[in-house]
């Protein structure tokens, strides 16, 4: 089944200094085993020196983690699409996801904009594709800030798959873990950390 095409390549070849990873290049590592090959950020440009209460925090970073966590879990759902045509039935293919609200582990306030930020991007973006169905906000952020057992949320969900991150800042430091849990077994599908 064909992938819709993302709809800001623009943004996406920009925000990821043109390490884009084609469709192609899924299928490839699908039929052969091999590894992807790793996206690199940019570095962060140096900034100029402002007082501190003039400088932005985070100016560009949130744009450039929240495009590139978007392109890792899009990149999972069609190299899972793709696997599932030559799967056996057991191991069936993830059809409906459960984004839930990215837990603030630094306890700043300043960062609830952020978690949130992100989770709700994922849900939009992941809603786009036809064939899976994503939960809305309203139901997945009723888990915010509790101590979440992943396959009863998803048991009440009523999906297969489960995302979580954490958002946290340690003095100029940002740092930003995503994970996706096969709820039906617990079992880690992938997950990646992103340090700013």
């Amino acid at each position: 089944m064909p992938l819709p095409a993302p709809t800001n390549g623009g943004a996406i070849k920009k925000a990821t200094a043109g390490k884009v990873i084609a469709l192609a290049d899924w299928r490839h590592a699908a039929e052969t085993g091999e590894r992807l090959p790793e996206m690199i950020l940019p570095a962060a440009p140096e900034a100029e020196e402002f007082p501190a209460s003039k400088r932005k925090k985070f100016p560009s970073v949130p744009a450039a983690i929240g495009v590139s966590l978007l392109i890792l879990v899009l990149g999972f759902f069609a190299l899972t699409r793709y696997r599932s045509v030559q799967t056996p039935a057991a191991e069936a293919p993830i059809t409906a996801v459960a984004v839930l609200p990215f837990e603030n582990g630094s306890g700043d306030a300043n960062l609830d904009y952020l978690s949130d930020g992100l989770s709700e991007n994922l849900i939009d973006r992941l809603s786009a594709l036809p064939q899976l169905k994503v939960i809305a906000r309203s139901s997945s952020f009723k888990y915010r800030g509790q101590n979440v057992d992943l396959q009863d949320a998803a048991r009440k969900l009523g999906v297969q798959a489960i995302v979580t991150g954490k958002v946290a800042r340690r003095g100029d430091d940002l740092s930003i873990r995503v994970e996706m849990i096969d709820a039906r077994e617990n079992k880690h599908l992938w997950g990646e950390q992103f340090n700013r």
